[in-house]
């Protein structure tokens, strides 16, 4: 009687360790949502499918993934701005305490800075010499995000193009060339007005956070521009008109390129994953600085 019992109890063991497998494996996914083998194009249209897949030639599947990524990101944004019963979401994230004490409020944050800005910081920071075997290289998004890695005009001009592409009015964004005090190195931001007068937004890719120029006391402004101005800047937020952004060769060369999709090979291997972020570092651009002053 004692072995039937022995026995009885060594196989409900059995069945209750079987049980709890086949429950863990039914409730675990096969893939993750993070996972690039969970990501699919089926869903983009048919232009974003083909840039998919010439990145993928050009860069790799990961790199095909990440692209993918991005597709789905503003796909998903251009749903919540249709949405009008969420409409109050692009407002629904407040900016840390006005270190300058004075009387006006904080401004609210759109959402879709959030989601731009944290997508892209996620890349990995490398400078161009490492990354194009050029000392000075702007690279297009789907050439950025192919590489998975770039420097602080890499960040700065994604973020750009995928908020016009959100529908953001280019007179409310500028590319604003900058000095980092405490790196002592130059730097670009990415700068959004919410109107004409205000102090603007700043998304940078050495922090995650979106503030107001005026608290970002690290930086010393030096010039912006957008797709149609070139600007001298005095004061954190402010600058002069002094001509046209085509003055910029490098941009012009960049937005050339953007629009016939053309995509470089880089001298190292695209990135298969996103590994730790590497310290900041960057060659400031005189040359620009020069033909300005000229």
């Amino acid at each position: 009687m004692m072995t039937f019992f022995s026995n009885l109890i060594t196989w409900l063991i059995l069945l209750v360790l079987w049980l709890s497998a086949n429950a863990a494996e039914a409730v675990t996914p096969t893939t993750s949502p993070l996972n690039p083998s969970s990501l699919s194009a089926s869903a983009l249209s048919p232009d974003e499918q083909h840039n998919v897949m010439r990145v993928k030639l050009a860069y790799g599947e990961a790199a095909s993934q990440r692209v993918i990524r991005w597709r789905q990101l503003l796909g998903q944004v251009k749903t919540e701005q249709r949405r009008p019963a969420d409409s109050d979401r692009n407002h629904n994230q407040n900016l840390a305490h006005n270190h300058d004490h004075n009387k006006s409020t904080a401004q609210p944050i759109p959402a879709l800075l959030q989601s731009v800005n944290q997508f892209y910081n996620r890349l990995v920071f490398l400078d161009d010499p490492i990354v194009w075997g050029k000392e000075d290289y702007w690279a297009t998004p789907l050439e950025f995000l192919g590489v998975g890695a770039g420097d602080c005009e890499d960040y700065s001009i994604a973020k750009y193009f995928s908020l016009r592409e959100l529908g953001v009015a280019d007179n409310k964004l500028r590319l604003i060339y900058v000095k980092a005090l405490q790196l002592n190195q130059f730097h670009m931001v990415l700068a959004y007005y919410p109107t004409p007068a205000a102090v603007p937004l700043l998304l940078d890719n050495l922090t995650p956070q979106i503030l107001r120029a005026t608290e970002r006391r690290d930086l010393q402004p030096i010039y912006s521009f957008n797709g149609s101005q070139l600007w001298l800047m005095k004061q954190r937020g402010e600058g002069k008109a002094v001509g046209q952004a085509r003055q910029i060769k490098k941009w012009e060369q960049l937005r050339t390129r953007f629009r016939h999709n053309e995509l470089a090979q880089p001298i190292i291997t695209p990135y298969t994953r996103l590994p730790p972020r590497i310290p900041h570092h960057n060659q400031y651009d005189a040359g620009v600085i020069e033909a300005i002053r000229a």
